[in-house]
């Protein structure tokens, strides 16, 4: 299982699950403690990477993003000025796409 949390501070294997605030889409694909990430009879997270779609995010273009960690999966990402740019049917597709991997 990845250690990359997505929101910075909340977790530490060291001193167990800390907080989940803001932590839904890294507790889903399997990152963060072992309590709240290690299901019975899974061999792996609820949901792979790739199938998960991140929907207007708007910090990504920061210089100081705090979660960089992201970039390194196969999440598909569709940040909030790409959103804009691409319109409702086009991020749609995009989601559909990625759902069927």
């Amino acid at each position: 299982m990845a250690t990359a949390t997505f929101a910075p501070g909340n977790y530490d294997a060291a001193e167990g699950p800390g907080a989940v605030a803001e932590m839904g889409l890294a507790l889903a694909t399997g990152r963060g403690g072992p309590l709240l990430t290690a299901w019975p009879m899974a061999d792996a997270s609820l949901t792979p990477d790739e199938q998960v779609v991140q929907i207007g995010e708007c910090e990504g273009r920061d210089a100081d993003f705090a979660w960089p960690d992201i970039n390194g999966t196969a999440i598909t990402r569709l940040g909030v000025f790409t959103v804009r740019d691409l319109g409702p049917a086009e991020v749609i597709a995009r989601t559909l796409e990625a759902l069927k991997k």
